[in-house]
């Protein structure tokens, strides 16, 4: 019998950027009304009409006070609850806060009912003088509603039987599961979240041996089939509210920059762009010194923390019209639309130096090396970027902490 047990994970990782898409999309607006956020209720329904949602609950604690919540209705105990007085809650808090990074906390017993992770987000807002603490975001997930949209429980149902895990400094915490069994030879995959380590494992009830496994692996084909079927019914019904939220889907859940395809998609649109009407466009490849060993010897949390926080440099220090993501991995990408190959070299210059200037995360500093680069009109979209990616190889080669500029391309003549 072979159990998929990638499919299952990939499928908890899609719901869980989904949530933090949602929380990051929640932070832009609050930071763009300067804390507050009108007609929360409406804009918060908006987001989670927008979702096969597992999200229990969307709350803003300004100063670690839950002031509002969507929906209200069954949740009223939770308003003028203070986090920060709240024991379970503490150790999440505190970092959370002290690393400016977005943290999923839990399971915790929710005060409504039920177990729920809590995906913890804190907001800072700029004053003239620095970045100010302004509270939380919190996305409260149901636990029950994760394994059922991600297939876990229809397995159970079948004779498959899983646990969900989080690594703690204590030891492997069960999230959701079987706990009374042995779970010896069981399949086991990692699942990628922020600031975290998931494990899945997966076993059949019955042993790997048993002859009744391939009527089993039968029915999981059909449990599968059956579960994508709802999944395409359910994106074939979407509104035009939930096409107009689109974009949530675009960002990145780590950082809250554009993902890769999101860029890809703008890229192609800038260099049409500037074809029709023979406008500059210039890129700008970042990709950060020595990330391998911020990883390797401090771990993946702080590693993660460090690409949030220069992701947040990058987005708070170019024009309105540019264009940031994430690349991939540590690698982050501007397009600069009306820029000529100097202004993308300044830009990147002052990006360097805002990179390398001060620390990223408490006793954490960094470089990144930059490869600038021109669109030249009718060019392959393809060249630009390899253009970019031959200056950035440059840069890492010739010492790092430096930016480098690709060589315009000649015309070719016929």
């Amino acid at each position: 019998m072979t159990i998929d047990a990638t499919n299952y994970a990939r499928k908890i990782e899609n719901y869980i950027n989904q949530t933090i898409s949602t929380t990051r999309v929640l932070e832009i607006l609050l930071r763009d009304g300067n804390g507050q956020i009108r007609d929360f209720p409406r804009k918060a329904a908006e987001v989670l009409d927008s979702r096969d949602s597992i999200i229990a609950t969307i709350q803003l604690a300004p100063n670690g006070i839950v002031r509002e919540i969507f929906p209200l209705a069954g949740n009223e105990r939770a308003i003028g609850h203070d986090l920060f007085s709240d024991t379970e809650y503490i150790y999440d808090l505190r970092r959370t806060v002290q690393f400016r990074t977005l943290v999923l906390g839990g399971p915790y017993n929710s005060k409504q009912g039920g177990k729920v992770i809590i995906a913890r987000l804190p907001v800072f807002l700029d004053t003239t003088q620095d970045t100010q603490f302004w509270g939380l975001i919190n996305t409260l997930i149901f636990i029950d509603k994760l394994t059922e949209a991600s297939g876990l429980s229809h397995l159970a149902e079948n004779g498959v039987l899983f646990r969900l895990l989080k690594r703690t400094d204590q030891g492997d915490l069960l999230i959701a599961g079987n706990p009374e069994v042995s779970f010896k030879d069981a399949i086991s995959v990692e699942i990628n979240v922020p600031n975290g380590e998931w494990r899945l494992e997966l076993i059949p009830r019955s042993g790997w041996h048993n002859p009744l496994i391939i009527e089993l692996g039968v029915a999981i084909a059909m449990v599968l089939a059956m579960l994508m079927g709802k999944f395409v019914s359910i994106f074939a019904q979407q509104s035009a509210m939930q096409q107009k939220l689109k974009y949530l889907s675009d960002y990145d859940g780590l950082t809250g920059l554009y993902n890769r395809r999101k860029l890809d998609e703008s890229l192609g649109r800038e260099c049409a762009q500037a074809d029709r009407i023979g406008a500059d466009l210039s890129i700008i490849l970042i990709d950060i010194d020595h990330f391998k060993r911020i990883n390797d010897k401090l771990g993946h949390a702080v590693g993660d923390q460090v690409l949030a926080e220069i992701a947040h440099r990058i987005r708070d220090n170019i024009r309105q019209n540019d264009i940031a993501g994430r690349w991939g991995g540590e690698e982050f990408l501007v397009l600069c639309p009306g820029t000529d190959l100097t202004g993308a070299a300044t830009l990147a210059e002052k990006l360097r130096d805002i990179v390398a200037r001060q620390e990223l995360v408490p006793g954490v500093s960094s470089t990144a090396s930059f490869g600038v680069a021109s669109y030249r009109n009718g060019a392959p979209t393809l060249s630009l970027f390899n253009q970019a990616d031959e200056a950035l190889y440059l840069a890492k080669n010739g010492g790092r902490n430096q930016i480098q500029v690709a060589t315009v391309p000649q015309p070719v003549t016929v």
